[in-house]
């Protein structure tokens, strides 16, 4: 079990070591240990990105390579300091048969939305690209939403694909095009996307860019090249629809230092940004912060790395909460360094540069911090095989009620379900509830004060997300959900279906003869045994061709293989006959030239019944 630790503040301590005039940093983090997010054997993980929920739990979203297949899938993690739940983001597979997914980033608003971009390759289109996103309101999922497609050259990929999304809903993506070196965007204002358009200089080699943006104005960095060193340069323009774009601006260093490995860019509340740049004077490399003034000057850098600069640093982070500024790098190589180091200013001061513990191995770290500021939290993969967590105080969802609610284990389609919610005082003994909503996930909702309620479901053979939030006197809220498979029999399978007619002293009247077999995804599916078969009939059509009859099981055809369209309003009770039983003349009631298709519906020994149309 791991520890809860406490900050440890050495206040106003200056220690000069006389051997190697390094300062003291001014306080030291008792970092929690390093957690594993994801590590499993014959896959490998790349570009971990981390975002804090406004209610103190993480999410991580990272690619995840199956060594097996080649193919790849963009994963999230969340993690709320107490178990972590996973989901395949990206589920390609639907639409690919061998694909990559990779590149991705994630932003979380302050309303909670959490909104991932990400690069998909298809392999059978070795040129083609595709700008991926969506985005995640409270446990529903909106459609994978396709922002552009990029035209490059075989085996080239994409680098430093950044996401920004304003509170305002407004997602912007910046990315590199590796073989051109040159830097795409694409935004989305509403359902409005902007076509993937180049950014810099053309004719230049860019790369290596970032964006932080605003409800007002969006902020792009990236790297340029002029002569041998590269500079970095920036760009502002208004957040919003056919908002006008500043002009370039190269952010300037001290002669003998150029740029090198990758910048980071933050927005603060008031709307200046912040940046984190790597800079290079021979081997060395030291990570500068400046922030922008009123003018739109910057302030004079702060150094943020060792202060002799006598590191190789990559993977630069930086978070900004006003009053709470961190910034992160991790020393050594790119392929998985000597441990992830920070410098963190709270307040006016700057805490000095100090080693998270326990993170050799780390590569492509990312920072992000609560939303009061006061906890870090870091997502690094150790080398390709895991993804991991460490932060500076456990990680603690708060301010939330505790939620958790029961249902049957099988929960049928034609039954009345039973949803309880009882415990939940149970769990929260310092709140009284005052109410509970359910979102059934099937277009109906409803809210009760009491913790149990009843539903029954107008869809089967699918999966539904069951939600449930509850609200105390004080105004505490908490949610959970469940995804519950909706089941429904099968019915019996029609063999044959074959006219005839009933002739007596009386009558002379047409007749069918319906013949069935048991269906044996009923026992596969683990369903209490069938008792009775309902025989059930509905006039076709009279548009409908031959050979669709002979699809429905008429004229002695063979079973059904397509359900046919035929409203259940349609159907007519015809008899109920035992389980044993696989044969039934109907006669009683058919109009002459009418063709009928038949429906026999399984009934079980609880009492559930098939839809008319579940073979």
């Amino acid at each position: 079990m791991r520890m809860s630790s406490k900050r440890r503040l050495i206040s106003s301590l200056f220690v000069v070591l006389l051997l190697s005039f390094v300062v003291a940093p001014l306080y030291v983090m008792a970092w929690e240990t390093p957690m594993v997010v994801a590590g499993q054997d014959k896959h490998s993980y790349y570009k971990p990105e981390i975002g804090f929920a406004p209610s103190g739990a993480v999410y991580i979203v990272y690619r995840d390579k199956d060594n097996t297949t080649g193919d790849s899938d963009i994963y999230m993690c969340y993690y709320d300091g107490k178990e972590m739940t996973y989901e395949n983001v990206s589920n390609a597979a639907q639409l690919f048969t061998r694909y990559k997914c990779y590149e991705s980033d994630i932003e979380v608003t302050s309303d909670g939305k959490v909104h991932v971009a990400w690069m998909t390759h298809d392999k059978d289109l070795p040129d083609l690209h595709f700008i991926k996103y969506r985005y995640k309101d409270g446990f529903t999922w909106s459609e994978v939403i396709h922002l552009g497609d990029m035209h490059m050259f075989p085996e080239d990929v994409v680098f430093d694909l950044r996401l920004g999304v304003s509170n305002n809903g407004n997602v912007h993506v910046i990315l590199q095009e590796e073989h051109e070196t040159i830097i795409r965007y694409v935004a989305k204002y509403g359902d409005t996307i902007i076509p993937v358009e180049k950014v810099g200089d053309p004719g230049s080699r860019l790369k290596h860019p970032d964006i932080a943006v605003d409800d007002n104005y969006v902020h792009a960095i990236w790297m340029r090249k002029i002569g041998f060193p590269y500079v970095i340069m920036y760009q502002k323009w208004e957040n919003k629809l056919g908002g006008t774009k500043g002009e370039i601006k190269q952010i300037t260093f001290p002669e003998g230092e150029y740029a090198s490995q990758k910048s980071r860019i933050d927005v603060d509340s008031e709307g200046y940004f912040h940046l984190a740049e790597f800079y290079k004077t021979g081997n060395l490399k030291k990570l500068k912060y400046y922030k922008e003034l009123p003018d739109g000057s910057l302030t004079e850098y702060v150094n943020l790395s060792h202060p002799q600069n006598l590191m190789l640093y990559h993977w630069a982070a930086l978070e900004v909460r006003d009053n709470s500024i961190i910034g992160t790098m991790q020393l050594g190589s790119s392929s998985g360094g000597n441990g992830i180091y920070y410098n963190w200013k709270k307040g006016e001061t700057w805490g000095g540069y100090s080693a998270i513990p326990n993170t050799d191995g780390a590569v492509h770290q990312s920072t992000d911090l609560s939303a009061d500021g006061e906890i870090a939290a870091v997502a690094y993969g150790r080398y390709d095989t895991a993804i991991m967590l460490v932060s500076s105080e456990e990680i603690s969802a708060t301010g939330t009620l505790e939620v958790e609610f029961t249902h049957p284990d099988m929960v049928f389609w034609d039954s009345d379900i039973t949803f309880d919610a009882s415990q939940c005082a149970q769990l929260n003994p310092d709140n009284t509830i005052v109410s509970y909503e359910w979102d059934f996930g099937d277009g109906t909702t409803e809210t009760t004060t009491s913790p149990t309620v009843t539903h029954q479901f107008d869809t089967y053979g699918t999966d539904v997300r069951v939600t449930l939030t509850i609200t105390a006197e004080s105004g505490e809220t908490g949610i959970n959900y469940r995804d519950i498979h909706i089941h429904a029999l099968y019915n019996g399978i029609i063999t044959k279906v074959e006219k005839m007619r009933v002739r007596t002293l009386f009558h002379n009247r047409p007749a069918n003869e319906v013949q069935w077999t048991d269906n044996p995804m009923n026992e596969q599916a683990g369903y209490p045994s069938i008792t009775t078969y309902e025989i059930w009939r509905a006039p076709v059509n009279p548009g409908i061709t031959e050979n669709s009859m002979a699809r429905y099981g008429i004229r002695g055809a063979p079973p059904r293989s397509v359900n046919p369209v035929i409203p259940e309003g349609s159907y007519v009770y015809v008899a109920e006959v035992d389980a044993n039983v696989t044969k039934f003349l109907d006669y009683f009631g058919l109009q002459e030239g009418i063709q009928y298709v038949y429906s026999i519906r399984s009934v079980d020994s609880e009492g559930h019944k098939s839809p008319f149309d579940n073979i």
